[in-house]
């Protein structure tokens, strides 16, 4: 009977409680996951469910590109709202590339990933 009151007892808290809301995730890219382009793309753009912060004044969201030769220089980098953005200062050669990013949203949690897209 009592280990039934318990059981009973976790069941009502874990019904009671919502769940925590899940991270910000991304919703869209610019270029395309796994786009196969025929030309440089002139910036970088992705676009999440929430909006993006800064800490103490501070972008603290960051995007960086790779190709098999290694980094790539990235200029400017800007966030509106959920947007981050980041442009490209040279017409990218034919190569297959890497973009990754690690962003910190509204509700203060860092969330990082990447995608591929390649120019031929």
């Amino acid at each position: 009977m009592l280990k039934r009151a318990l059981i009973l007892a976790f069941a009502t808290l874990l019904i009671a409680n919502p769940v925590a809301q899940a991270h910000t995730a991304l919703v869209s890219s610019n270029p395309k996951s796994n786009a196969m382009l025929k030309a440089s793309p002139k910036q970088i753009s992705i676009t999440f469910n929430e909006d993006l912060i800064m800490i103490s004044g501070k972008n603290v969201s960051k995007i960086s590109l790779s190709n098999t030769i290694g980094q790539v220089k990235l200029g400017t980098i800007t966030i509106n709202k959920g947007t981050i953005t980041a442009q490209i200062l040279k017409a990218l050669p034919i190569s297959k590339y890497k973009v990754t990013y690690r962003v910190v949203s509204a509700d203060g949690h860092p969330v990082s990933g990447s995608f591929s897209f390649m120019i031929h």
